[in-house]
């Protein structure tokens, strides 16, 4: 179907306007739209004059409406094509301001991070606020869009385009666990790490990986391995882990739930078979909303 519409050739201005482009950088005035459900629709909508809800399926909002920015989120080789392009479509995230929304302490763990949802624009030339890319929906635009319009980074360093690559790869990855192991091991360890002693660790952690024995959807029985920075971790944060892995594999045990022994240590400390059959817990998969 997608095929059989597109061009031999290509506008040589389309092809010429996305090789200016990349993941990370910023687009001005994307559209913003979605299919809603008529009867039982979730995302508030205003009313019509006659106070009855909106009606039409197709919401396509009003240009006042939307977001001032977008977030290209489409992968850099998928937007820029070698050879002969068959993509015709990018993807964008909206971006808004939140600074009013932030709560006491939610700044800090944005700027880290450990907001699943939400990524940090740090580009100088946007507005004074807290702009960030709300990867909740992402439109597809045509890459024609793109002709005449100037590309800008959300990005002040090299190092954070490459996180949000990760991140992205990170929300499409995560591991659909058991309900027996979420509720044993990873809800616990969310909390534990957001609110609890092991907050104060979370900086010297690197990555967390979950190495699921049998099928993950229906397993109770998993390893938590703690790959922490070069540094490790202080003598304080390490007797925390230590308690708390102690108090959860007792917890998780009288629910039929079986956490084998905890592995520390750097990312040089494991081998490429630990790395393969495990599953990576990014903060993001583990932070509040």
């Amino acid at each position: 179907m997608i095929d059989g519409r597109l061009p031999a050739e290509w506008p040589a201005d389309v092809l010429e306007s996305v090789r200016l482009w990349r993941q990370g950088f910023v687009v001005e005035a994307p559209p913003f739209f979605y299919q809603r459900s008529e009867s039982h629709p979730i995302w508030r909508m205003d009313l019509e004059a006659d106070g009855e809800a909106l009606s039409e399926e197709l919401v396509d909002l009003e240009p006042s409406e939307r977001s001032a920015y977008g977030l290209v989120t489409t992968q850099t080789c998928d937007l820029v094509e070698e050879g002969r392009p068959k993509q015709p479509w990018f993807a964008v995230a909206p971006v808004y301001d939140i600074t009013d929304r932030l709560t006491a302490g939610q700044l800090p763990q944005l700027q880290k991070g450990y907001l699943n949802h939400l990524v940090l624009l740090t580009a100088t030339w946007l507005p004074p606020g807290q702009w960030v890319a709300d990867m909740r929906i992402e439109m597809p635009i045509e890459k024609g869009w793109l002709v005449g319009r100037e590309p800008r980074a959300g990005f002040a360093e090299l190092s954070e385009f490459e996180r949000l690559a990760g991140r992205l790869a990170s929300r499409r990855g995560r591991p659909a666990l058991s309900t027996a192991l979420t509720a044993e091991l990873t809800g616990p360890l969310r909390k534990w790490l957001t609110a609890g002693p092991g907050k104060a660790s979370r900086d010297s952690v690197e990555s967390m990986r979950l190495r699921v024995v049998g099928d993950p959807a229906m397993s109770a029985q998993a390893e938590l391995i703690v790959i922490h920075n070069d540094e490790g971790l202080s003598s304080a944060a390490t007797a925390a882990w230590v308690e708390w892995e102690s108090a959860r594999s007792e917890a998780a045990h009288l629910a039929g739930v079986t956490l084998l022994p905890f592995r520390f240590g750097t990312l040089d400390d494991f081998s490429a078979r630990d790395v393969a059959t495990s599953f990576r817990l990014e903060l993001d998969h583990l932070s509040p909303d």
